[in-house]
C-alpha cells in the first residue's frame, strides 16, 4: 500500500511539471518567450547536425552552480548574435528515487531552429567548424569572462556539433517541430 501511495505522489507531482514544461516549450517554440537552462550538479548535452551562426564570441569563465557553496566549473562562455540550427537535440539526465530520468528535447528536423541572443557556458565543444572573419586576442579582460583570451568570428558553420554545457540562455528561439519527452534511464543526445 505504501508503494502505491509513493507512485501516486510521484505522478501527482510530475504531471503539473510536465504540463508546465509543455506550455513553456510552446511559448518558446513560437518565439514568445526567452529561454534559459541551468543544470545544478550535472551538465546537459546538446548536439546538432548543422549550425550556421553570426556574431560569435567566446571567452574563458567560471560557472558556479546555484546555491550556497555551489561547485565551480571552468567553462568557455560563448555568445551568438543569431543562429540557425538543424537537427537539434538537448538532453539532461536527472537522478530520481525511481532511477535516472532523461529530459530530452529534439527540434529542427523539418525546419531549422532559429535563435537570437544565445549564450552557453560550455565545458566542452566538438565538431567540424568553418570560420569567417576570425579574431583571437590574449592578455585583456573581456566582457562576461575572466580575461586572458578572446575568440570572435563574424560567421561560423558547425557540422556534427556536440556541446556539454552547464548553463544556456536565449533571447528568442523559434521551432516548428519540437518533441520533448521524459525517458526512463540515460538517453543523452550523444
Amino acid at each position: 500500500m505504501a508503494a502505491r501511495r509513493r507512485w501516486g505522489r510521484f505522478w501527482l507531482l510530475l504531471t503539473p511539471a510536465v504540463l508546465a514544461a509543455g506550455a513553456l516549450l510552446a511559448a518558446t517554440a513560437s518565439g514568445a518567450l526567452a529561454t534559459s537552462v541551468a543544470a545544478s550538479g550535472s551538465a546537459f548535452k546538446v548536439s546538432a547536425d548543422r549550425v550556421v551562426a553570426d556574431g560569435v564570441r567566446a571567452v574563458p569563465a567560471l560557472y558556479t552552480e546555484p546555491g550556497e557553496g555551489g561547485a565551480r566549473h571552468p567553462v568557455l562562455r560563448a555568445t551568438v548574435r543569431r543562429a540557425r540550427i538543424e537537427g537539434l537535440c538537448v538532453s539532461l539526465v536527472v537522478p530520481t528515487p525511481l532511477g535516472k530520468v532523461t529530459l530530452r528535447a529534439v527540434a529542427g528536423r523539418s525546419d531549422p531552429v532559429e535563435g537570437t541572443g544565445l549564450s552557453v557556458d560550455a565545458g566542452s565543444v566538438r565538431g567540424k567548424v568553418d570560420f569567417t572573419g576570425v579574431l583571437a586576442a590574449a592578455g585583456g579582460v573581456w566582457e562576461g569572462g575572466t580575461g586572458g583570451f578572446l575568440a570572435a568570428t563574424d560567421h561560423v558553420v558547425v557540422r556534427d556539433g556536440k556541446v556539454t554545457g552547464w548553463q544556456g540562455a536565449g533571447a528568442s528561439l523559434r521551432m516548428s517541430d519540437p518533441d520533448v519527452g521524459l525517458l526512463m534511464g540515460e538517453h543523452e543526445c550523444y
